[in-house]
């Protein structure tokens, strides 16, 4: 195994509390930033925004509509994951898109084969498509994270549609997948708990 990956997942934890006195640097952010946009996504479509909060006022704001989690409020930057609803059948976004990359010989087969699938998905299908993408960029950014040794935690617990108007987002485009405060922590947490390795992999040869 490489020792140092490990090291690094090892040192990840879900940090409660985080240590406002230290802030993230701007050339740290931005290789956060820039490692989500770099993800993978089914079909390429990236339907995701990535929005980065430092103002206080607007993290206590959110935090009150997040069952008042502390660590919503007193990290260094909020990062708001939110996934694109526009990405169904007949998408302008993703034919748009597609277009910018794929060959032109290619498109009609390509586009063809995304519109076949997304038409045998409901609304509700198109929506958890495009929030399972940004989950798998969230992966990047926390494994980012434990690199740099930034502390995150990612919360599921929030009201959708009052953080959404707190921001000002349109939920018929919009909708969020997690938010995931960054900084540093305060304190350590509780050792890492988990299955033991051969109980959770299977090796086939």
């Amino acid at each position: 195994m490489n020792k140092q990956i490990i090291e690094n997942l090892q040192w990840r934890e879900a940090t409660k509390v985080f240590d406002e006195s230290k802030k993230i640097s701007d050339s740290d952010l931005n290789t956060i930033l820039e490692s989500a946009r770099l993800s993978p996504s089914s079909f390429g479509v990236e339907p995701w925004k990535f929005i980065a909060i430092k103002n206080k006022e607007l993290k206590s704001k959110i935090q009150a509509v997040s069952w008042n989690q502390e660590q919503v409020g007193t990290n260094d930057t909020l990062l708001v994951l939110l996934y694109r609803k526009d990405i169904g059948k007949d998408s302008e976004y993703v034919k748009e898109l597609s277009k910018q990359r794929v060959p032109e010989e290619l498109f009609d087969k390509i586009y063809g084969m995304y519109n076949g699938y997304m038409s045998t998905q409901t609304k509700e299908g198109v929506n958890a498509f495009a929030n399972n993408q940004v989950h798998l960029a969230s992966g990047f950014i926390m494994s980012t994270l434990a690199s740099l040794r930034i502390d995150s935690c990612a919360i599921g617990g929030f009201i959708e549609p009052e953080v959404l108007k707190i921001l000002n987002i349109d939920e018929n485009k919009y909708g969020i997948s997690m938010l995931l405060p960054i900084g540093y922590r305060k304190k350590n947490g509780r050792p890492k708990n988990r299955l033991d390795f051969d109980d959770v992999v299977e090796i086939i040869e």
